[in-house]
């Protein structure tokens, strides 16, 4: 079921089939699709890269974090387009230029690669009750980033903006997660 296959009628009101699952009561609820997200679990013999892992160490994943990798300032150790996913959980809002380590990460990744990324949203309280934290993030975040002049030369050519939306258990902790894909 997708909402436009289904137009309201001449007094305006919709119709839909039974949702199924989430997804279509987001659609009946917000008269949108939801955004789909990317399945990243590591394919046999593919390179993933976990950034910024602190105490999270994941299986299948490499695994880098400060102080060995500066997201400032370092590149990443890896060959241009060998990497196939790249994942970053409460990393990127920590980090002063933002845009080298997306230019690293453009770099690194193969076309059709994904970065998933999961920061603070800007109004949360997790956003704003740590003194580490550099930057805000919203939901426009990625694409006023990647349509901006003063950005070209950076990763936002690099990128289109796949899975991208607002979430959280609690208002205090609401976070923004977004997978960008390697264009």
């Amino acid at each position: 079921m997708t909402v436009s296959e289904i137009p309201p009628g001449e007094d305006g009101t919709w119709f839909f089939n039974e949702p199924g699952n989430l997804e279509d009561h987001l659609r009946v609820a917000m008269l949108r699709t939801a955004p789909r997200w990317i399945d990243t679990t590591p394919s046999p013999g593919g390179t993933y890269v976990h950034l910024g892992h602190g105490k999270k160490l994941i299986r299948g994943y490499r695994h880098l974090d400060f102080p060995e990798w500066d997201g400032n300032k370092d590149k990443l150790p890896f060959h241009d387009g060998q990497v196939d996913g790249i994942i970053m959980y409460h990393t990127l809002d920590h980090i002063a230029n933002p845009m080298h380590a997306l230019s690293e990460i453009a770099r690194v990744l193969r076309l059709g690669g994904v970065f998933t990324n999961v920061v603070p949203h800007y109004m949360s309280e997790l956003a704003h009750s740590c003194l580490e934290h550099h930057h805000s993030y919203a939901i426009k975040t990625w694409f006023n980033a990647f349509s901006e002049r003063h950005y070209e030369h950076g990763a936002s050519a690099d990128f289109r903006i796949g899975f991208n939306m607002v979430m959280g258990f609690e208002e205090r902790n609401l976070v923004l997660v977004t997978q960008l894909i390697k264009k």
